[in-house]
């Protein structure tokens, strides 16, 4: 496996070395949120730590829309309220798992390519430093 270049972000040039110390800690921390935070796991690689604010990312949107699904049930809006918040329930598990299935395999294949629709949310606002 190559190195990979960014030419528009140098930020994430990773080496080789990173790309396949990382490979397996980087679908980890997709597929259990928060064992890597507690062991520190992203802290060591770059390539990890690029994944972990993937992820992260995946976390806050899943929960800004079950919040959103929790809030219009709350507010009962008449019929309609079951129907609005189970389709944000639904979207926010099809969402979450679709993301979920995208980072694991970019980070097999040694890729570090924003996920699809809030990517470029994390490429400006990096949660985890």
């Amino acid at each position: 496996m190559e190195a990979i270049f960014y030419e528009n972000n140098p930020a994430l040039n990773f080496t080789n070395d990173e790309i396949e110390k990382g490979k397996a800690s980087a679908a980890f921390v997709y597929a259990f949120f928060f064992i890597p935070f507690f062991s520190g796991i992203f802290m060591k690689n770059r390539f990890v730590l690029y994944h972990a604010n993937q992820s992260f990312l995946i976390f806050m949107v899943n929960t800004f829309l079950f919040s959103a699904g929790t809030l219009v049930y709350m507010l009962n809006l008449g019929v309609y309220d079951v129907y609005i918040s189970g389709i944000l329930y639904i979207s926010a598990f099809i969402l979450s798992v679709i993301f979920i299935i995208t980072g694991i395999v970019h980070s097999f294949n040694g890729e570090a390519r924003q996920l699809p629709l809030i990517g470029n949310i994390g490429a400006k606002f990096r949660p985890i430093k």
